[in-house]
């Protein structure tokens, strides 16, 4: 059944592809067909626990590493995006292998200079630090929030 809110699946336009040496930050989708690149520390990390990404994680939440978006490259062509309308109103599209399903990254019209990238492909996850949790109001009812960790009902900075 196709879902009224989902959009035609094609090529993930947003990503520019090139070389990058000695990448700060590196990881992949399951099968290996689509590896990135970071050049630079991630603007900031947490966890997103509104119902689009516990849908797209297929999980409780998404654990989330936000780039510059021209720090970031990705290799391979089988990257396709699903565009759909975040919290804000606004576009978001995510990007996900068409061979093995892995998400691996998003980007959202509300902040178009930078892109989200799954902490669950990273080639080293213990570099995962996460600061906050947002969508606080939509998490699962066993969530404890860290206490060090910055709580937001909705979107970062809401509250």
């Amino acid at each position: 059944m196709k879902s009224p809110h989902s959009k035609k699946v094609k090529i993930f336009s947003r990503i520019r592809v090139v070389s990058m040496q000695n990448p700060k930050w590196t990881g992949k989708c399951l099968c290996g067909a689509i590896t990135y690149l970071v050049k630079n520390d991630p603007l900031m990390s947490g966890c997103c626990h509104c119902d689009d990404c516990q849908r797209q994680t297929g999980s409780s939440f998404a654990p989330l590493l936000i780039f510059n978006k021209n720090d970031f490259s990705s290799i391979g062509n089988t990257l396709v995006e699903f565009k759909g309308t975040g919290g804000s109103g606004k576009s978001v599209k995510r990007g996900f292998c068409s061979i093995c399903g892995t998400s691996v990254f998003s980007w959202y019209e509300v902040t178009p200079d930078f892109l989200v990238v799954m902490a669950g492909t990273l080639d080293n996850k213990l570099k995962f630090l996460p600061e906050w949790d947002i969508y606080s109001d939509q998490a699962q009812h066993w969530i404890k929030f860290p206490k060090e960790h910055k709580v937001f009902r909705s979107g970062y900075g809401s509250d």
